[in-house]
C-alpha cells in the first residue's frame, strides 16, 4: 500500500531474506507472512546566524509537522525558506509531511527605526508568549518552575508552575507581562529581563529529592547545570553567545552545539555523538551542585538550600573568567573556595577536605567514562550508574532521616565507598527508581535490579536482561529459555509481545492479576506460563 515498503518474509516463525516474490518447495504445510514498515520522511531544519530551530525530526506521511524558529539576544526572526522557497515570516512553521522536506530559517539584527519612539511606545505586543522547556539533573519531576523578573528569586507569574514526569513545563506571558518585563521595550525578553529558576522536585534518574537551583534565561528551553554556569557568567557581565562559547572550550564541547536547546539524553538516545561532552559536563556540574547540597544540610541545620550549588557554579565562572587558557576544572580550588565562603556549623575541623575528598571521587569517575571512547548512550548509561552509586552511598546517607541518623560520618563514608560495585542493568537506569531497588518501567512495568544484569519481574520472575543493538535478549528463568523484546521497534509497540528463541517465533505475554498467561503465534494455543 501506499506509504509502506516491503522489509521481508516470514515462514514458520524465521524470517528469510529475499525479494517481494517469494517461492516455496511445498514438501508440508507453511505459515507465511509478509512484513512491511511504515515509511517516514525526514524534516531537516537549519537556522542562519541570529537563533536556532527545533522540531526537525522523521514524521509518518501526511502528518503536519511544526518548527519553531527562536532568535538570539539582539536579533528577531526573518523569513523561512522550505524547499528553496521563501513562504513564511510566522516564527512557527507548519509543515505537511507529503515527502522528505527541508527548511531554513534566517534572522536579523534588531533595529529600531526610531530609537527614542522605541523606548516611549515600544514594539507592539498583542499575543501571549509560550514559554517551554525542560528541566535536567537527571529530567525533574514536579519541580517547581519560577520566572522571576525582577531578580528578588520570587516567582513572577500568577499560578504556579511544576515540571511534568518527563521533566518539561509550559507557561505563558501575557502582553501585558511582556511590556513589563521587557525594560528595553524591543519585543523579546533578554537574559537581563529574567530568569528562569527551578527549584525542588525529584530527579527520576535516582527517584531522589532535588534539592538544587538550576538557573537559565528565558531564551533558553534546556535548564541544567551547564545553563546555571551560562547564567552565572551571564551576571558576570559576559554576553550570552560568549558564555556559551567558554563554556564549551572548557568542557571539550562542539562549539556548534547550543547548550541552551541541546537536550543531552534524548541526543544520546538518538545516537548523536556530540551529546558525549555535553552529558559529562552536566553530570560534572549535577555532582558539585549535588554532593555540596547534601553535605551543607547534613552540617547546618540553618542552611537554605540551592545556596551552595549556585555558589559552586559561581566559583567555576570565576574560575573561566580568571584564565583565558581553562582547559578544565581546579575542582579543589571550586570546592575549598565555596564551602569557606558559606558557614557551616559542622564540628568537625577537616569537614572541608573530607567533602572535597568525596566530590573528587565521583568526579574522577566521571572523567573515566569521558575518557572511555564509548557511545554517546553507552556513556550516559554509566554516568546514570555512577549518579545512583553516588546517591545510594553519599546523599542519601548525609539526608535520608531514616539513613542519616545511623550516624555514619564522613571517614566512615569515605572507608566505604565503593563507586566500581555491581552496575545496574540499561532498563534499571532507564527506568523511575522506586527505592528498595525497585523500578517502574512505562513499557516493562515493575521490577526489583540486583545489579549485573538480573532483575526480579513482577509477576515473569527472575530474567536476565542483556543489552542488543535494538532491544534486550533476556533469559527467563522460569521457562529456560531467550527471548527478545523492546518498548518499540520503528514506531511499532513491541512488548508484550516477545520473540521466543525456542519456539522460533512471536509470543504474546497477559499479564495480570492471576499470573501470566502467553499465546504462541506458532501454535495458536493459549498456556499458562510456569
Amino acid at each position: 500500500e501506499e506509504g509502506y515498503s516491503f522489509v521481508g518474509w516470514t515462514i514458520d516463525g524465521s524470517e528469510v531474506s529475499g525479494g517481494e516474490n517469494l517461492e516455496i518447495e511445498m514438501t508440508s504445510d507453511h505459515n507465511v507472512s509478509a512484513r512491511f514498515k511504515l515509511d517516514q520522511f525526514d524534516l531537516i531544519a537549519s537556522a542562519g546566524s541570529g537563533g536556532f530551530v527545533t522540531g526537525a525530526g522523521k514524521f509518518n506521511p501526511n502528518t503536519v509537522a511544526t518548527l519553531t524558529a527562536t532568535a538570539s539576544e539582539g536579533h528577531v526572526f526573518d523569513y523561512w525558506i522550505l524547499d528553496e522557497a521563501k513562504i513564511s515570516t510566522s516564527q512557527s512553521l507548519s509543515v505537511v509531511m507529503t515527502s522528505s522536506r527541508n527548511a531554513t530559517a534566517y534572522f536579523k539584527i534588531y533595529q529600531p527605526e526610531n530609537e527614542s519612539d522605541t523606548q516611549e511606545s515600544g514594539t507592539e505586543i498583542t499575543e501571549p508568549i509560550k514559554i517551554a522547556g525542560v528541566a535536567i539533573d537527571g529530567y525533574l519531576e514536579n519541580a517547581e518552575v519560577i520566572f522571576d523578573a525582577n531578580g528578588d528569586g520570587e516567582s513572577d507569574l500568577v499560578n504556579q508552575v511544576f515540571t511534568l514526569e518527563d521533566g518539561t513545563f509550559e507557561f505563558q506571558l501575557t502582553p501585558d507581562e511582556i511590556r513589563e518585563f521587557d525594560l528595553n521595550q524591543n519585543g523579546i525578553l533578554d537574559p537581563a529581563e529574567g530568569k528562569i529558576i527551578i527549584v525542588g522536585g525529584i530527579d527520576r534518574s535516582t527517584g531522589s529529592a532535588f534539592s538544587g537551583k538550576l538557573l537559565a534565561d528565558a531564551n533558553t528551553s534546556v535548564i541544567s547545570p551547564l545553563s546555571t554556569l551560562v547564567s552565572q557568567l551571564i551576571d558576570q557581565g559576559i554576553e550570552k553567545s560568549e558564555a556559551q562559547a567558554k563554556v564549551n572550550q572548557v568542557f571539550s564541547i562542539d562549539e556548534n552545539i547550543d547548550l541552551g536547546s541541546f537536550d543531552p539524553y534524548a541526543e544520546a538516545l538518538s545516537g548523536r555523538s556530540e551529546a558525549t561532552a555535553v552529558l559529562v559536563a552536566n553530570h560534572r556540574m549535577a555532582n558539585l551542585i549535588n554532593q555540596g547540597e547534601a553535605l551543607l544540610k547534613s552540617s547546618d541545620p540553618n542552611y537554605v538550600e540551592g545556596e551552595i550549588g549556585v555558589g559552586m557554579m559561581d566559583a567555576v565562572a570565576a574560575q573561566i573568567i580568571n584564565s583565558s587558557t581553562v582547559t578544565d576544572l581546579n575542582l579543589e580550588e571550586i570546592v575549598t573556595h565555596t564551602f569557606n565562603n558559606i558557614s557551616s556549623d559542622s564540628d568537625d575541623p577537616d569537614f572541608v577536605i573530607k567533602a572535597m575528598r568525596l566530590i573528587k571521587a565521583a568526579d574522577e569517575k566521571q572523567l573515566q567514562v569521558r575518557d572511555a571512547q564509548w557511545t554517546a548512550e553507552e556513556t550516559m548509561l554509566a554516568l546514570l550508574d555512577q549518579q545512583r552509586k553516588v546517591d545510594e552511598q553519599i546523599i542519601k546517607r548525609l539526608t535520608v532521616p531514616s539513613l542519616s541518623s545511623e550516624g555514619l560520618g564522613l571517614d566512615e563514608m569515605l572507608a566505604n565507598l565503593d563507586l566500581d560495585s555491581k552496575s545496574a542493568s540499561k532498563i534499571a537506569l532507564l527506568s523511575k527508581p522506586m527505592g528498595q531497588k525497585w523500578h517502574s518501567s512505562e513499557w516493562f512495568g515493575n521490577f526489583m535490579d540486583i545489579g549485573d544484569n538480573w532483575v526480579y519481574h513482577h509477576p515473569l520472575g527472575w530474567l536476565y536482561v542483556y543489552q542488543a543493538e535494538k532491544g534486550y535478549w533476556i533469559w527467563d528463568a522460569k521457562e529456560n529459555y531467550w527471548w527478545w523484546t523492546t518498548d518499540k521497534f520503528e514506531a511499532t509497540s513491541i512488548f508484550p509481545w516477545i520473540y521466543s528463541d525456542e519456539s522460533k517465533g512471536w509470543v504474546y505475554l497477559l499479564l495480570d492479576s492471576d499470573g501470566v498467561k502467553s499465546y504462541d503465534q506458532n501454535t495458536r494455543r493459549w498456556r499458562r506460563r510456569k
